[in-house]
């Protein structure tokens, strides 16, 4: 996979998560399973690409996981302890790329009425 797809990749995952997390705060358990899925699909293409640099695959690692919290029950999935593991094997400039990356908005979140396919 090229670096503009890997990149692509951990972009969707990451908006993908987001509007799981809204449809989450909107009761709305179909959208939320449907965004959550989708996250992992794209943080697993991102994940499988052997040219992924450690800071992408832990990223993309704690996306794949939100994406299967946010298709569980609240509270039945915690991940937080292994990804801290993964992010303290990192120098302190891929540890803040990774906090920096994940928190940061998606530029375009996919709005209502999109097609979830790919």
């Amino acid at each position: 996979m090229s670096e503009p797809n890997r990149l692509r990749a951990l972009d969707e995952a990451r908006s993908d998560v987001a509007s799981a997390r809204r449809a989450a705060t909107d009761g709305d358990r179909h959208r939320r399973s449907q965004y959550a899925w989708s996250a992992v699909d794209a943080a697993t293409e991102a994940l499988a690409d052997p040219t992924a640099s450690r800071r992408e695959a832990v990223a993309a690692r704690r996306l794949l996981a939100e994406g299967l919290a946010l298709d569980e029950p609240p509270g039945a999935h915690q991940p937080r302890r292994y990804f801290e593991e993964q992010t303290a094997g990192l120098c302190e400039a891929d540890r803040k790329w990774v906090d920096d990356y994940l928190a940061a908005r998606p530029s375009e979140l996919p709005g209502d009425g999109r097609c979830l396919g790919r």
